[in-house]
């Protein structure tokens, strides 16, 4: 991540946390209503999250939590 970045986006945070094998597969995760952050589903595919700590969630199974920093 580069150290002046103030958001990051949801599919690169899927592939970087290991959710998603991909930023495509990510897309279509979040097209099929199958990710969520902080309980919230997301359907957006160009959001972009900004500093924080968040739990994310992939299917059923599969979380992380998250810490962004500046």
């Amino acid at each position: 991540m580069h150290p002046f970045r103030r958001a990051f986006g949801i599919g690169a945070l899927l592939k970087a946390a290991n959710l998603a094998p991909s930023s495509s597969e990510a897309g279509r995760l979040i097209e099929g209503g199958g990710v969520r952050v902080d309980s919230v589903v997301i359907s957006d595919k160009g959001l972009k999250l900004p500093v924080g700590t968040y739990v994310v969630q992939v299917g059923k199974r599969k979380f992380a939590r998250v810490t962004l920093n500046a």
